[in-house]
């Protein structure tokens, strides 16, 4: 409540701040304009201004061109460098010296294309290596071998919607429950896929709230429950 209070407060401070500034555009005979909107488009320009890496035109020399590319990735390095050494790890661990075994890999093109049970007319892929990665997760499980089916995704986001499609696929007319304290991308698959999403609030110790979500599944009683449910969660800290 304290927030939504606070969010309140903000917006109508800034709608009286954006009136006052329109206003005393029109008291002084010029063209009354948008304050927020035209500080929000200088604050992009400048975010773009800040973080675009220009390319070199055609008319500079190819050696220039390579000694330029060297000091843009060098001095990218330093900036990954120095906010690395403020990055908490979960779930981005970057204790990853073992990477540069697989550099040489880097001269391919890599692409494990449809399903990593079957064989692709893409050559070059490592799906023998993918479908290792779910043969140890399935024992970690203890699910039989011939019981399980998947593919490693490219991040938490698609794992997301991959698990939420199954569960609509199995049920239509199924409303999808999720905590206050889930992964972000719950609210855009729930829009994505049109579904009724009911948000769970969390108790202090960011674990769903069993009451809540009891009182929200009574309300529903006569529709399907689709329930995500969270161990971890991203947690990004600079």
């Amino acid at each position: 409540m304290e927030l939504k209070a606070f969010v309140v407060v903000v917006e109508l401070m800034a709608a009286q701040l954006s009136a006052n500034k329109f206003n005393q555009k029109a008291i002084n005979g010029d063209e009354p304009f948008d304050y927020y909107y035209d500080h929000h488009q200088a604050m992009e320009k400048k975010k773009r201004e800040d973080f675009a890496v220009v390319e070199p035109n055609n008319e500079v020399r190819a050696v220039e061109r390579v000694d330029r590319l060297s000091k843009t990735v060098t001095e990218f390095q330093e900036r990954l460098r120095e906010r690395v050494s403020y990055f908490l790890g979960y779930p981005a661990n970057h204790n990853c010296d073992h990477y540069l075994a697989l550099s040489t890999l880097l001269q391919f093109n890599i692409n494990n294309v449809g399903d990593p049970f079957k064989e692709s007319d893409q050559g070059l892929h490592s799906k023998n290596f993918e479908v290792g990665v779910l043969d140890w997760f399935a024992r970690l499980w203890r699910i039989d071998k011939d019981q399980y089916w998947g593919y490693v995704t490219n991040g938490g986001t698609e794992g997301n919607l991959h698990g939420i499609l199954m569960g609509r696929e199995l049920l239509p007319n199924g409303i999808l429950y999720t905590s206050e304290e889930s992964h972000y991308s719950m609210s855009k698959i729930a829009r994505m896929y049109r579904m009724d999403c009911e948000t769970i609030a969390t108790l202090a110790t960011g674990e769903m709230d069993c009451n809540d979500l009891r009182d929200k599944l009574l309300t529903n009683k006569n529709r399907p429950a689709i329930i995500n449910i969270n161990i971890g969660m991203n947690f990004f800290y600079f």
